[in-house]
């Protein structure tokens, strides 16, 4: 998963969320990421993100939602959602307290600072960290290593990991719930329409 431009992901626009979700529901445009970033963990496929330039927020979020991470060193990330009025929807909370525990989870949630792909790898946020100008030949390497393996094994290994990171912190629908939940709260709290 890759971007053609200078940036990996700026992820969701606040200001043009776009179109409305086909039943009109509130709840349903606040569950549509949750529901993206599940299809793209949900992949047969293996996925690797090839994170550079900046990932804010969803980005960093549909990095997470890949098998394997790789990041440039000098890569900005953050999540600036909770500077914005947002309680963090998509079910990023549980993916990143599987990757990174609770504290750091609250630390870079709530100070909303960014940190570079070389603290993103020190944290357990990306597989493998390289210069920008390294990524293909990296991603080649990780790619090359993995196609060894035989795909009933990969195949087996996925689920498998999956099944226990959802049990750790789940992303299935009673999480989209709770993001919908603090979404609406959101939305009607004065500290947070003042934000």
């Amino acid at each position: 998963v890759e971007s053609a431009g200078k940036v990996f992901c700026s992820g969701f626009n606040a200001f043009d969320p776009g179109p409305m979700p086909l039943d009109g529901s509130a709840e349903a445009s606040v569950d549509i990421g949750r529901q993206a970033m599940n299809a793209v963990t949900a992949m047969r496929a293996l996925t690797i993100a090839r994170v550079h330039g900046r990932a804010r927020g969803g980005g960093v979020v549909l990095a997470l939602a890949c098998d394997l991470q790789v990041v440039a060193a000098d890569a900005v990330l953050s999540m600036p959602e909770a500077h914005l009025a947002m309680p963090i929807p998509w079910a990023t909370l549980p993916r990143l307290v599987r990757q990174i525990g609770p504290m750091r989870t609250k630390d870079l949630v709530l100070s909303a600072r960014e940190f570079s792909g070389e603290q993103a790898g020190q944290w357990g946020l990306a597989t493998t960290v390289v210069p920008e100008d390294q990524l293909d030949a990296a991603i080649d390497d990780l790619a090359s290593a993995v196609v060894t393996t035989p795909q009933l094994v990969v195949d087996q290994v996925l689920a498998e990991v999956d099944r226990l990171a959802e049990a750790l912190a789940a992303t299935d629908d009673d999480a989209g719930a709770g993001d919908i939940e603090r979404m609406l709260a959101a939305a009607v709290d004065p500290g947070c329409q003042a934000a």
